[in-house]
């Protein structure tokens, strides 16, 4: 027989009614302090709350991401790794370590505390700080140097940054099933690559919109699956006002949904992501550093004299690599996007396996200033989207459009290539386009059952039709074709090998063969299943959860990790 403390009920008991009192008062007029409290509420009764006023509640912004970095940091010292995410209780007023976390994580560059007068590149190693922790060993500053700032200090600031926001993002966010299937997140990100080449929007608003979209759902995960839609395009909504010198208009964006989200909608939802998020969206996404470890690569030959003559890195601010390559290494980018792994590994880190496979291991490590056994996991994984975008068309022949005609623009081009003989003939190459979709997603995850040692063969599966039974049975007479009470589901007949499939070796790559325990993951019981993608999909997270290492937030936990290792 099980005793129940009474102090616990009472406490739990005043809690609902706390809940059900703001949720009651949905009716009422909020302010900032009182919006802070209704943190706990479902979303759909958050939105009401968007609908009837505007609220900018930065309480409970700053309230919700406690609660998440509190529940990250207890899953990951919890000792039951299957422990749902639902389960495990956020301690936020009495854990000193998860206020240290949000301060160290959440706290902006500009409120850093400067303790020196003077400026130095070597920083003192304290074993903790207020906001950022500095990564001396380990991520060496490839910039040349710059006469407007100290190059050092500029990367490190970056380094910084992405450290600071590493933990926004929630690399176990698929491991509950009971929220929503990794499927869904790809079908989204792919109608949202698609409005993007409609409308010309830059690759960089994408992937903001794709961040915005993937923190809030770590916040949030209890977003209903009919309202990921409207989350999605108010996502892409706000990264195109923040990139986009013309970005389309709010009756644009609720077009292309063909009605199924309002303007007020997006509006409200808008202001809901934005005291979530904490208003923290400005960031370097993968295609930013991918733009920057590119440029760095070109510059290299120069980065003798730059040393010895300041003046000529005014260069370095303008594009000079190729835009072919920059556009080939940006599919790799996009397909990786639409995977559940894409949670795993930094956005700094996945821009430089990118650079890998267009540029040869040393290339990218000269310009990301990472070592191998930090790139080495995100290589191995993006190897399979390397294998999927080899065998596709030229993008040249779908992602290149016509030159401009603007006169003006043409003349200002011609004077800036007088003194930047490199420079990239136009910006075609950094708009977003939709050559990835999810033929090719669904392409690379077969290759990765593959690789496991699984055959995946292709079937339809007759399924009934819920709604047409229902028909039937309203129906006096029932005279309907048996035929027509079931529909064709696309299904994949997995079976294990007896022997191991080639690992995918080339000449720039080298990646190791996964373990055939990964196909036991999959296929537990019997050496033979019938699977929808979706189940698939599930058994690559497990997969991904016992291969891929976590993400050492930290410089100072990769230094405590060397050192170990050596």
């Amino acid at each position: 027989m099980s005793h129940h403390n009474p102090d616990d009920k009472m406490k739990a008991g005043s809690s609902d009614m706390e809940q059900n009192k703001t949720a009651e008062a949905l009716t009422g007029e909020f302010d900032e302090g009182q919006y802070a409290a209704t943190s706990k509420l479902p979303f759909q009764d958050l939105l009401k709350i968007h609908h009837k006023q505007t609220v900018w509640g930065f309480k409970f912004g700053q309230e919700v991401r406690e609660s998440t970095l509190a529940r990250d940091k207890n899953l990951r010292d919890s000792p039951d790794a299957s422990t749902p995410l639902t389960e495990i209780k956020s301690n936020v007023d009495t854990t000193d370590d998860a206020t240290s976390i949000m301060e160290r994580d959440h706290k902006t560059p500009h409120s850093r505390r400067r303790t020196g007068t003077g400026r130095s590149s070597k920083r003192k190693s304290t074993a903790r700080q207020t906001d950022f922790m500095s990564p001396q060993k380990t991520r060496r500053a490839p910039l040349p140097l710059m006469d407007w700032a100290d190059s050092k200090e500029v990367w490190l600031f970056m380094v910084y940054k992405e450290e600071a926001s590493l933990n926004l993002r929630n690399p176990c966010l698929f491991e509950d099933y009971s929220n929503f299937m990794p499927r869904m997140r790809t079908i989204l990100l792919d109608w949202v690559m698609e409005v993007c080449e409609v409308y010309r929007l830059r690759r960089v608003t994408y992937y903001l919109s794709v961040d915005y979209f993937d923190r809030f759902l770590s916040i949030r995960p209890d977003v209903p699956k009919n309202q990921l839609q409207l989350v999605g395009v108010t996502c892409l909504f706000l990264a195109s006002k923040l990139e986009e010198v013309y970005p389309p208009k709010l009756s644009e964006f609720s077009y292309v949904c063909d009605g199924a989200c309002t303007p007020d909608e997006i509006l409200a939802c808008e202001l809901l992501i934005l005291n979530s998020l904490g208003w923290d969206l400005n960031i370097m996404t993968p295609s930013d550093w991918l733009n920057l470890y590119m440029q760095i690569h070109f510059q290299a030959p120069k980065v003798t004299r730059q040393k010895l003559h300041v003046d000529m890195n005014r260069e370095f601010f303008f594009p000079q690599y190729s835009g072919y390559q920059f556009t080939r290494a940006s599919q790799l980018l996009d397909i990786f996007s639409l995977d559940p792994g894409f949670l795993k590994f930094s956005y700094s880190t996945i821009a430089a396996a990118a650079m890998y496979f267009m540029y040869g291991k040393r290339a990218s490590l000269q310009a990301s200033g990472l070592t191998w056994p930090q790139l080495q996991p995100c290589a191995e994984y993006m190897a399979v989207f390397y294998h999927v975008i080899r065998d596709s068309p030229d993008p040249r022949l779908q992602s290149c459009k016509a030159e401009s005609n603007d006169e003006s623009a043409m003349a200002m081009l011609d004077n800036i290539r007088c003194k930047v003989k490199n420079l990239v003939k136009d910006e075609n190459h950094s708009l977003q386009t939709h050559v990835v979709n999810m033929e090719h997603f669904e392409r690379s995850a077969i290759i990765r059952l593959e690789q496991m040692g699984l055959k995946v063969e292709r079937t339809y599966v007759k399924k009934k039709d819920s709604k047409t039974i229902e028909k039937i049975d309203n129906d006096d007479e029932g005279t309907k074709d048996c035929n027509e009470d079931y529909k064709l589901i696309c299904m994949y007949e997995l079976e294990k090998l007896t022997c191991d499939a080639e690992p995918l070796n080339g000449e720039d790559i080298n990646i190791v063969q996964p373990t055939t325990s990964d196909a036991d993951l999959i296929l537990p019981d019997d050496n033979r299943g019938l699977f929808s993608f979706d189940e698939i999909l599930e058994g690559i997270v497990k997969c991904n959860k016992k291969n891929i290492p976590v993400q050492l937030a930290t410089s100072e936990e990769i230094d405590e990790q060397t050192s170990q290792s050596e």
